[in-house]
């Protein structure tokens, strides 16, 4: 039974590194923009910044479970970090949470 058990969990962490997150690089993004895949950088940091504004200090689009998504930091008039992520297909806000 500890063998079965210790066999799954084995296999469960396996999976979940395979299935991490891919950091796309800049020229692939701009590939990814020019087919049309992806909604430009401009729309999305524009998107990101109506919902929390303030200074886009760090993106970096990820594909992540056949999804590309942008991820924000911002830094607000408050000096808070802030981070977002954004459908880069949508440019739809996914998450904005407080980064400590």
């Amino acid at each position: 039974m500890k063998t079965t058990l210790l066999t799954t969990l084995v296999t469960v962490l396996a999976c979940s590194n395979v299935m991490a997150d891919d950091d796309i690089s800049p020229a692939q993004a701009k590939q990814l923009e020019e087919q049309g895949i992806i909604k430009p950088l401009s729309v999305l940091q524009a998107q990101a910044l109506k919902t929390k504004p303030g200074n886009i200090i760090r993106s970096e689009l990820e594909k992540d479970h056949e999804r590309y998504e942008y991820e924000f930091t911002i830094i607000d008039a408050q000096k808070a970090y802030w981070e977002l992520e954004v459908n880069a297909q949508t440019g739809q806000v996914t998450k904005m949470e407080l980064d400590d």
